[in-house]
């Protein structure tokens, strides 16, 4: 299978998710997408900012934009939120992230105004959309997800799909019970 089918699969598996969510944005639940082929590894995270950083709003102090930042860097190191097996010899090769609150080239005026009539009037929901992509060497057998729980304490549950080249199934994923096999 190779890296086009892997993606098609895992978008398929995405909007799936998402037609069956009970609530396409609930805090402390995530959606995580998992497509695996021979050498290719697919993770799909969404999940709702407050799982991530507290707060769904745009950053307003410099306390929050630090911690957006910070936030920023931990979602881009993916092994220390995912616990892969070493055996499978598995290698981050790219990692996407949606940011809600990137901003594409405002003016800084247009930008400052904005803010100061939507902040007040309402509170937005926001999500983040991260794709990890790995090439893998051997089989993959399961991921440990402890590092999302450890690292943001806001998820309570993580919805998690998967599928590979014989199997497809789905497990809910919690603090105390974070391993996702492949092979049951």
């Amino acid at each position: 299978m190779n890296k086009i089918v892997i993606f098609t699969t895992l978008i398929g598996v995405s909007t799936f998710t998402l037609a069956q969510a009970e609530s396409a944005h609930q805090h402390g639940v995530a959606n995580v997408n998992i497509a695996i082929s021979k050498q290719a590894l697919v993770i799909e995270l969404d999940t709702p900012a407050d799982n991530v950083l507290g707060f769904e709003h745009e950053p307003r102090t410099e306390q929050q934009k630090q911690h957006l930042s910070d936030t920023l860097l931990l979602l881009n190191r993916a092994d220390s939120l995912f616990n892969i097996p070493s055996s499978a010899e598995c290698k981050v090769q790219q990692v996407k992230i949606e940011n809600p609150f990137a901003h594409e080239e405002h003016a800084e005026d247009e930008h400052d105004e904005h803010a100061k009539n939507t902040h007040e009037e309402h509170e937005t929901h926001s999500d983040f959309e991260i794709l990890y992509t790995y090439d893998c060497q051997h089989q993959l057998s399961n991921i440990n997800m402890a590092g999302l729980f450890k690292h943001f304490p806001n998820f309570i549950t993580l919805k998690v799909q998967w599928v590979n080249e014989n199997k497809q199934s789905a497990k809910t994923v919690t603090k105390k019970d974070n391993q996702v096999n492949f092979n049951e």
